[in-house]
Parts: C-alpha cells; structure tokens; sequence
C-alpha cells in the first residue's frame, strides 16, 4: 500500500493529505487515492473488501465512488473500519475482481491460493517473486501447483495418527525413523 500510495504520489494523482482516525490508526487519505471498506455497513451498503476511489477527503467526512461506480458518503467518526485499497491479501481478494492484478508469490503458497490469487483480474496479471524464495521457475511451478489438503482431527483416528500425518505430507516414515536414529546418541 505505502509503495503504491508513493508512486500514485509522485505522478502528482493525489490531492492534499488529510489525517483521518481509523480503526487501525491514524491514516493519511487524500483525493484520489484507493480505499477498502473493512466492515459491512448495510447503511452505506458497501461490505468487507469493497474497494472504490476517494472523491473528497475532510477530517470528518468523506465522499467515495465504489468501482462498482456508486457513490458513497460517510462521517469518519461513524464509519471507520477503511484502509488504503491498494494491495490485499489473498484471503481479502477472494471474491474480487478488478481489471489488473499484481501477484506476489511466497513459498507459503500453493495451488488453491494461486489459483485465488490469479484469477482477480480482468484483464491482465503480473507474477512476482524473489529469487531468494524461488531459485529457478522450476521451484516457482513446483510450489505453484502443490496440492496442500487441509487436516481434521477426525482424519487421524486411525491407530498410528504419526505415521498418516506423515504420509499426508510426503515424508516417508522409514526416512524419518532413519533420521530420528541418526540424531540419538549411540549410548542411548
């Protein structure tokens, strides 16, 4: 957000700032910039994750136009569950569309939010990494495409729940032993 609020910034898109108090502190919010609403409010009929563009900014109202082009209003004393709109988290995102979309890869991911992630847009997507997470594209697709299923209690009832967490992951439970043994002093 910052990095982008900087070059929005700097191409003089921005009009004056203005200190507004919002839940997650005090934020600097011109005309212009890009707002998320943070929590639904039936009243301005805006919801979690609604992005539009500020229209006008005072220290205790403000005027937005959603991207879904309504325009909406609001006291910031009343209503202050808002954050600059320019980057989201995948989680965030999900559900959205905008017409572009910048998507920073971290080894964290795997096929379910890449596919979340890269399919935002609607007409183009940029991918983004670091060479220090992925040393080649080959590690990116490998990461990119992993199927990383979600566990359950119930999903370890089984007599030996060790052994199946370990299969669940790819790690053979011999190599483990093996390892296991290796690390125990020989006396023990």
């Amino acid at each position: 957000n910052d990095a982008a609020r900087g070059a929005m910034r700097a191409s003089g898109d921005l009009g004056d700032d203005v200190r507004v108090k919002t839940e997650r502190g005090d934020r600097d919010f011109a005309s212009g910039d890009r707002i998320m609403f943070l929590r639904n409010e039936r009243s301005l009929e805006v919801k979690n994750g609604t992005l539009g563009t500020i229209e006008r900014v005072g220290e205790q109202h403000m005027a937005v136009r959603t991207d879904d082009g309504r325009s909406v209003s609001f006291d910031t004393k009343t209503y202050r569950d808002l954050d600059h709109g320019y980057a989201a988290t995948i989680h965030k995102a999900q559900g959205m569309t905008v017409d572009r979309s910048h998507v920073l890869a971290t080894p964290g991911m795997d096929r379910h939010g890449a596919y979340v992630s890269m399919s935002r847009h609607r007409a183009n997507v940029a991918l983004h990494y670091g060479r220090a997470d992925f040393r080649d594209q080959g590690k990116l697709i490998r990461t990119l495409s992993r199927e990383r299923s979600k566990d359950m209690a119930t999903d370890y009832a089984r007599a030996e729940p060790e052994r199946t967490f370990a299969e669940r992951r790819g790690i053979s439970f011999g190599e483990r032993v093996a390892v296991i043994v290796k690390a125990v002093p020989e006396k023990a």
